[in-house]
């Protein structure tokens, strides 16, 4: 009795995967630079906030048990978005803190004593390592350096998994390479390796301040929608809990490892939910592939942060449809991730609208048979993908920032030839998705007894396959500033490619495993070959010289731009499979859907070998000063930053006139003082020109702060005081006074800014 109610109590699985998982994200975040007793704490902190989503996800969808992949998944994103909303209700500060420690801890409890929690087995660790490395190849688009990381998860994944009989010893030969090859790239960084974009000095400023001060402060955002405030009010959330490590390093570093995680964990999840073979290894192919073929951009948490809350999203939708829920369960479940997808990256919304409404047909077509629910799955997904576009042209008129035109003039060249051309080029732009998807969605509808034997689950994801056309005609007809039209379109072409996932689930042991191993690595071969010289070669521009000049004598300029869009290995790849699954379409040998998995590993393999050139370059190249400056500051800037961070207190507000020196207006690098210093300004940066030019505080603020730097009297000091100023940085270039005794003191002086300390008495 004692050894059942211990075993009750503290389930051995859950505490050993938890225990694991911490250990899996410290060492994660101590290989990305972040000190080692942050990353321990960064680890328990997402664990809990994790925690705490999973156990409002099983509470809600009656029947799903716990597991660590859901907590992984929907459960991390679920849980940073509630963590946040209870920092921001209960108070911001340590009793928020606490607040959300205590439920965090609670939830682990929760975990620990549930009877429910579904264990990974002797598997966990192999499943941890491919979610670290498709994390890594996830963020490879935007950190080049972390390439040596998924390429040896990924040929750990194969050698090390259950596709074939492997010896023990070359196991550990793998193991041995693989920490190598890890272990290595460590020694060869730039210092500031981790830098991405020439923005994040705002984003660093926003995110400490949601944080502190809440998105409604007469500091904050003027339009708090429109830049994302979840992700960076979770960023800050975590800098906190993290116990506010060195600048940069919860933005740029642990953001992104933290959204990747949870990306990756929902795909993962859904991969192993819906693969009946037990073939873990083929299994997960089609995941590595999702994300091969998908761009992801860590320029800001939200951009790719919004793809993982869509993954989330469907992660927890098919749970959903996989058991028995009421209408009722699913509408909350619907509307927790339809808000935090609204206040990640409001483009996406209509993705999740899309899904809910496929998510409901589903349930409606229960009764149907396999192959007619899968065609009004994809009619009904088709109607919806395009009946949503007057909702997104309504929007736009209401929001303001976008608009749907006749040809996106962000195309460049492309769009001057008119709509038609361009939805050629994008279409084939996105070849190596449309092509796998398309052949997915006819194996479907053609499957005959095989779709007997398939979870229903299944069709819901093929359903969602009609969603890339409305892809293409985001990225064709949307327009806004630089990237808009692939705010909408990214986050589509990520759940048309999801349908992909049921590949390896579906097939049909027809071949021995041996025998199937060996088509699939001979097939595999075959397919890089091509895709190699398909570049090498230029066998893209040798076709379209053909086709474009001679049979539809097109100009010049026009066969430059198709050769331009096919230039890549990936589009030979997709080409060559169309061959061969047409050659062997009527084989009874071999099954269209390995030379389809076949592909999705090539197309793999061919995304890590692009990414090489430039992951050498960016370990061979080093950072120049001009380019650290206009990132983070000036070496003035930056040592005024740290020296305020050192010597006032958090809660202090500082005021600059540095921002008024700019002749063509306010830029990213006027928050470079804040992002250092890591205090809350007045008035900074790009703010003087998004509050209302009536505003009091606005003007007052702004006014008061010239008036003082060329002229301080004691009603401007008593003003400042007002405000809460306690700090004052002058560029004193801007001013001649060099004495602002009795009302402030120099404090710190650097050959460009002063540092005054209002003398309050």
């Amino acid at each position: 009795m004692h050894i059942s109610l211990q075993s009750r109590v503290l389930s051995h699985s859950a505490i050993s995967e938890l225990l694991l998982l911490a250990g899996v994200l410290t060492t994660a975040f101590a290989y990305l630079d972040v000190p080692i007793w942050n990353a321990l704490l960064f680890s328990v902190a997402v664990i809990s906030q994790a925690a705490f989503g999973t156990v409002v996800l099983t509470r809600i969808l009656r029947g799903v048990p716990a597991s660590l992949l859901l907590l992984l998944g929907p459960g991390l994103i679920l849980g940073g978005a509630l963590s946040f909303a209870l920092f921001q209700i209960f108070a911001r500060g340590a009793l928020g803190l606490v607040v959300v420690v205590m439920v965090g801890v609670a939830s682990v409890v929760y975990l620990l004593r549930t009877p429910n929690w579904q264990p990974l087995g002797s598997e966990r660790l192999w499943i941890l390592g491919q979610v670290v490395g498709l994390a890594a190849l996830a963020l490879t688009w935007e950190f080049p350096e972390l390439l040596p990381v998924a390429i040896a998860f990924f040929v750990l994944g194969f050698v090390s998994g259950d596709m074939f009989t492997t010896p023990r010893w070359v196991k550990q030969t793998a193991v041995a390479i693989a920490a190598v090859v890890i272990i290595t790239p460590m020694f060869f960084r730039q210092e500031y390796w981790w830098m991405v974009t020439d923005d994040y000095n705002f984003l660093e400023m926003l995110s400490q301040h949601l944080a502190r001060s809440g998105p409604f402060a007469d500091f904050g955002v003027h339009n708090f929608s429109r830049y994302h405030w979840l992700s960076y009010g979770w960023t800050g959330l975590l800098n906190e809990f993290g116990g506010r490590p060195e600048t940069f390093t919860t933005l740029t570093r642990v953001m992104p490892l933290v959204y990747s995680v949870a990306l990756t964990g929902s795909l993962v999840q859904m991969a192993g939910y819906l693969n009946k073979t037990g073939n873990g290894s083929l299994g997960l192919a089609p995941v590595w592939a999702i994300l091969a073929i998908n761009r992801l951009d860590w320029s800001g948490t939200s951009t790719a942060g919004a793809f993982a809350v869509v993954a989330a999203t469907i992660a927890a939708v098919l749970l959903a449809l996989g058991t028995t829920q009421t209408f009722v369960r699913r509408i909350i479940l619907y509307s927790l991730f339809g808000g935090i997808t609204v206040l990640t990256k409001l483009p996406s919304l209509f993705t999740v609208a899309i899904i809910i409404f496929c998510a409901e047909l589903f349930v409606v077509t229960r009764r149907l048979a396999a192959r007619p629910r899968t065609l009004v799955l994809l009619l009904g997904c088709t109607i919806a993908s395009f009946g949503i576009i007057p909702l997104i042209s309504l929007a736009s008129k209401i929001v303001g920032g976008f608009a749907i035109t006749e040809v996106n003039l962000g195309l460049g060249q492309i769009a001057t030839y008119g709509p038609g051309f361009a939805y050629l080029l994008v279409s084939l732009q996105r070849f190596s998705l449309i092509v796998p998807v398309v052949v997915m969605v006819i194996l479907a509808l053609s499957s005959g007894k095989r779709a007997a034997c398939e979870l229903p689950s299944i069709l819901f994801l093929r359903g969602l396959a009609p969603i890339a056309l409305l892809g293409v005609l985001m990225d064709t007809i949307m327009t806004g500033n630089a990237n808009t039209f692939e705010y909408f379109s990214g986050s589509m072409y990520l759940v048309a490619s999801l349908t992909l996932i049921g590949v390896v689930a579906s097939d049909v042991d027809v071949l021995s495993p041996a025998k199937k191993l060996r088509i699939l690595s001979l097939i595999v071969i075959c397919i890089v070959i091509f895709g190699y010289f398909w570049v090498r070669l230029s066998l893209a521009e040798r076709l379209w010289r053909q086709i474009g000049t001679q049979l539809f004598e097109w100009e010049g300029v026009k066969v430059a731009l198709l050769q331009y869009v096919t230039f890549d290995r990936r589009v030979g790849a997709a080409a060559v499979t169309m061959v061969i699954l047409i050659a062997t379409i009527r084989s009874k040998r071999l099954s269209s859907r390995l030379v389809l998995g076949s592909l999705l590993v090539s197309l793999s393999i061919l995304t890590l070998y692009g990414y090489w050139n430039s992951a050498v370059s960016e370990f061979q190249r080093e950072r120049q000063p001009a380019e650290i400056a206009a990132n983070i500051g000036a070496p003035d800037f930056i040592t005024v930053g740290k020296w305020l961070a050192s010597n006032s207190k958090v809660s202090d507000l500082v005021a600059t006139n540095y921002m008024l020196s700019a002749n063509s207006g306010p830029s990213y690098s006027d928050y470079g003082l804040a992002a250092l210093s890591e205090r809350e300004y007045l008035v900074v940066g790009v703010f003087q020109k998004w509050f209302d030019p009536e505003s009091l505080l606005h003007n007052g603020a702004l006014n008061t702060v010239i008036s003082f730097s060329d002229s301080p009297t004691s009603q401007l000091s008593e003003k400042l005081q007002k405000f809460g100023v306690r700090w004052i940085v002058i560029d004193h270039t801007l001013v001649e006074r060099k004495n602002w005794e009795p009302f402030a003191v120099i404090a710190f002086q650097t050959e460009q800014l002063w540092v005054l300390k209002l003398q309050i008495p």
